[in-house]
């Protein structure tokens, strides 16, 4: 009997899994829809929360990097919000609206 480790993998890459009394091999293509749909999950979760505008502090939380990670993907590309400048301000303000942040992702991953 092979052994229950959650990270174990064999020669074909698969992954022996331990849910409750069961156990079962996690193929790579199996690993991979599974990473996509919690990933999805945050997602709504994000939405319903923040309907309008979602917060740096949030999408880094989700990518598991610092607010200023966000900061500077914003202010270099601009894909994921909005990084504007004032006259006569010192700082940026920064905005990433829900809409344009989640049709962005849908675009980039392919999601319909």
């Amino acid at each position: 009997m092979l052994p229950i480790f959650p990270n174990w993998r064999s020669r074909n890459k698969t992954t022996l899994m331990q849910t409750g009394e069961r156990s079962f091999i996690m193929t790579n293509t199996e690993k991979i829809i599974d990473f996509l749909e919690r990933d999805n999950e945050k997602l709504a979760e994000i939405i319903e929360d923040h309907p309008f505008q979602i917060p740096i502090k949030v999408i880094a939380e989700w990518w598991h990097c610092s607010e200023d990670s966000v900061r500077n993907a914003l202010l270099q590309q601009g894909f994921l919000g909005i990084a504007q400048k004032r006259p006569g301000k010192m700082n940026y303000g920064f905005v990433i609206p829900t809409g344009h942040f989640v049709r962005w992702w849908c675009c980039q991953f392919g999601i319909q």
